[in-house]
C-alpha cells in the first residue's frame, strides 16, 4: 500500500558569519511518497522544493 502527500514549512536558520549573525528564512515544500509496512506508514521518498529564501541581519 502506498500514498502521496505534500507538506509546507517556513524554516528559520541562524548563521554566524564573518560580517555578523544572519537570519535565513526559507519557504519549503515537500512532496512525499509513503509506504505502509507492518501497520506503520513510512517515508519512501521525499522531494525538497525551496520556494524562496530571504537573508537578513539578526539580533545578537
Amino acid at each position: 500500500m502506498s500514498a502521496t502527500g505534500e507538506g509546507y514549512c517556513l524554516a528559520h536558520h541562524l548563521l554566524d558569519a564573518e560580517d555578523g549573525r544572519k537570519l535565513i528564512l526559507m519557504s519549503i515544500r515537500y512532496e512525499d511518497t509513503y509506504t505502509k509496512q507492518n501497520g506503520a506508514w513510512l517515508f519512501a521518498e521525499r522531494k525538497l522544493i525551496i520556494v524562496w529564501t530571504d537573508t537578513r541581519p539578526s539580533q545578537p
